[in-house]
């Protein structure tokens, strides 16, 4: 037996070398056997002995394969419990200890097996929905892979008992227990929310929330997942041991009764969200052993998924997961919630050629717009222009000069791009305006009082003329 309390503490991987040492003997002095007792000391030096005798360079990739692979693209090779399915021929190797992953399925390929109980299950989320049905069978395939060149993350958004619990089981049930890890946005933003990432193939948010995260966590919380789903290389923080370098290729799925507002400015991170919405409920006639009956089908389900893989590898013309035509609207609103900046553009701003506005004049627009929609943002005028550039990347901050002498006057022009240098200026819709004391003018016209401190909008132009 192990010493009391030493094994409670045993990492898995620990537990597996005391059982082997636990089962040896030792030699002692007229070449008698003995049981070998071992103690932490015997099995941490083991394991540090067996660290050095397997260590692989950083270029060695996981899944990988000692030797010749038998196929070029190692990312789709995945371990069942009957051999080795490569995903996009359907070809099934024989077990080897040459195939290096820290993943395997829980249950073994089928090419025959169906899943009708699973398909009728996704006619009943979104009925009359084909589209959405097909598009969640594309995130199922891609999660059985390590491909991240899409750049892709899911989130799927209902009401209570609409089925997305069951789907996040369901998932589970398939891509299996070693492989998947469910955790919290909060846990995420904290300084070792990385480490549980590390070999997993699916990181699920089962019931996402942003009420826990501190605000000076949440850009925090965007550069991660934006890593994440960019597939880079990253230095993940561990605790009590060294920090892991190397590139994290768990599929992000975030499941939530409401649209999350998480902070990115450039309207990157929401670009790379493919979003479903779940309409139906089925509270008052929920079916409580569905899931176990969807996990018998496991095999089906995973014929089903590789059908959906192969229209994600050869869609066009850009590969990837489907965004359903039924969830484009919250897609729209996520980019909406994460972007207040991008939202002023689309609200109070004209871009074309024929427009031009003072950064200041423009800065001026956003502190007001900001007062009347209730939002607050520490900002300077730098920083302000810099965000706008990072939504309208098209454009850019100038210093236009008159009579060969450089102005303060700054605009907002477009790079020059073949040799023809088009002009492209940000204007507000309320065009040219100014601040003269406690009043803001435009064109003469007194539009609004403000004070030190805005508190009460009393006029606001509602139409406008182009600046001539």
């Amino acid at each position: 037996m192990a010493p009391t309390g030493f094994k409670l503490t045993m990492t898995r991987r620990a537990q597996d070398v005391w059982k082997q040492l636990d089962a040896a003997d030792k030699i002692v002095k007229g070449g008698k056997r003995e049981r070998f007792e071992p103690s932490p000391h015997h099995v941490n030096g083991t394991m540090d002995a067996l660290r050095g005798a397997t260590s692989l360079p950083k270029s060695t990739l996981m899944p990988g394969w000692f030797g010749p692979a038998p196929v070029d693209d190692m990312q789709e090779m995945v371990a069942c419990q009957n051999g080795m399915l490569h995903l996009p021929t359907r070809r099934l190797f024989p077990h080897t200890p040459r195939f290096w992953s820290a993943n395997v399925l829980e249950f073994g390929y089928d090419p025959k097996a169906k899943a009708p109980r699973f398909e009728q299950f996704l006619r009943e989320v979104w009925p009359d929905d084909d589209e959405a049905q097909q598009s969640l069978l594309e995130m199922f395939g891609l999660s059985f892979t390590d491909i991240t060149k899409y750049h892709q993350a899911f989130m799927l958004v209902g009401p209570p008992r609409g089925g997305r619990g069951t789907i996040g089981r369901l998932l589970h049930g398939l891509i299996g227990e070693e492989n998947y890890v469910g955790t919290t946005l909060k846990a995420l933003s904290e300084p070792f929310g990385l480490e549980s990432f590390i070999g997993k193939k699916v990181v699920a948010f089962p019931d996402a929330r942003l009420e826990g995260v501190h605000p000076r966590n949440l850009s925090t919380l965007a550069e991660r997942l934006l890593t994440i789903t960019g597939g880079d290389d990253m230095h993940v923080n561990r605790k009590n041991a060294k920090y892991w370098e190397g590139k994290l290729t768990a599929r992000i799925v975030l499941f939530s009764n409401e649209l999350l507002r998480m902070q990115d400015q450039s309207g990157a991170l929401a670009s790379r969200f493919v979003v479903w919405q779940m309409r139906e409920s089925f509270l008052g006639r929920e079916d409580f052993d569905l899931t176990d009956k969807l996990l018998a089908e496991r095999p089906g389900i995973l014929n089903l998924a590789l059908e959906a893989l192969d229209r994600v590898r050869t869609r066009r013309p850009r590969p990837g997961v489907l965004q359903c035509k039924s969830g484009l609207d919250m897609s729209q609103d996520l980019a909406d919630l994460l972007s207040d900046v991008k939202v002023f553009i689309d609200q109070s701003c004209d871009i074309g050629p024929q427009h031009e506005v003072l950064v200041a004049a423009l800065f001026a627009r956003w502190q007001l717009w900001c007062a009347q929609q209730g939002i607050r943002h520490s900002w300077g005028s730098n920083q302000f222009s810099a965000k706008v550039v990072s939504v309208v990347p098209t454009i850019r901050r100038g210093r236009p000069r008159t009579d060969g002498r450089s102005t303060a006057t700054r605009h907002w022009a477009r790079e020059e791009v073949d040799g023809v240098s088009d002009e492209w200026h940000v204007e507000k819709n309320h065009q040219w305006y100014r601040w003269s004391g406690h009043y803001l003018v435009y064109r003469k016209k007194v539009i609004a009082s403000v004070c030190m401190t805005i508190c009460t909008i009393r006029t606001i132009c509602s139409t406008c003329s182009k600046r001539k």
